[in-house]
């Protein structure tokens, strides 16, 4: 993997996991910034959309480990 992509996804991982713990920990707050008057169906689905981010947040993460890595730990 090309060491620019690599940093790529580690910069997205990160961005997505800060939204993502936002949007999933303080949805009203998060609601409230951009003058909603966050009812609970809208809360909920904030923090059905932070999780969703924390998610590929993770995926980013996993998938930047080169392959010798991930071949090695395969094989155990």
């Amino acid at each position: 993997m090309i060491n620019g992509t690599r940093y790529l996804m580690m910069a997205s991982a990160a961005f997505m996991a800060v939204i993502g713990l936002a949007l999933t920990f303080a949805p009203q707050e998060i609601l409230h910034r951009f003058d909603s008057h966050a009812s609970t169906w809208e809360q909920t689905v904030a923090q059905l959309c932070g999780a969703l981010y924390c998610g590929f947040a993770l995926m980013n993460w996993m998938a930047k480990v080169p392959r010798s890595v991930a071949s090695t730990v395969d094989r155990s």
